[in-house]
């Protein structure tokens, strides 16, 4: 999968020969990978590169709602901001197939990740700034 078309509200993600399962349906993990994949190009935009090292995820949770087959040959999958905490943001994920229907949701939990210090770290004001003009 590679990440494409990023908008204010989505990116756009090709899928892969290889994420079919013996169905030929989308396989769970690879799911949770094509999200991964799309938050980060997402997230990407607001992180202030003096600020810190990126994020982790703390929390996911995916709802499958229906079957993603080699005919979509990409998802889109639209990020809204639920929350701003104070190192971390809650997610809400909603990915639509080539025929725009529903086949995900997910709720993810970020936080911002300072790799010296092996933890959290705060959202620096322009980062915040930036996710509250996001903020659903």
């Amino acid at each position: 999968m590679s990440a494409s078309n990023i908008t204010r509200e989505s990116v756009r993600v090709h899928l892969r020969w290889r994420d079919l399962d013996a169905f030929g349906h989308l396989y769970h993990a690879t799911m949770v990978e094509l999200l991964d994949e799309a938050r980060a190009a997402w997230i990407a935009r607001f992180l202030s590169p003096e600020a810190g090292d990126g994020h982790v995820i703390a929390r996911i949770d995916v709802s499958y709602l229906a079957e993603v087959t080699r005919a979509d040959r990409w998802l889109e999958v639209g990020i809204a901001v639920d929350r701003i905490g104070t190192s971390s943001l809650v997610l809400s994920e909603t990915v639509r197939n080539i025929a725009d229907v529903v086949v995900a949701k997910s709720r993810t939990t970020v936080v911002m990740w300072d790799a010296a210090e092996h933890g959290a770290r705060a959202l620096s004001p322009a980062e915040r700034g930036a996710l509250a003009a996001e903020e659903a």
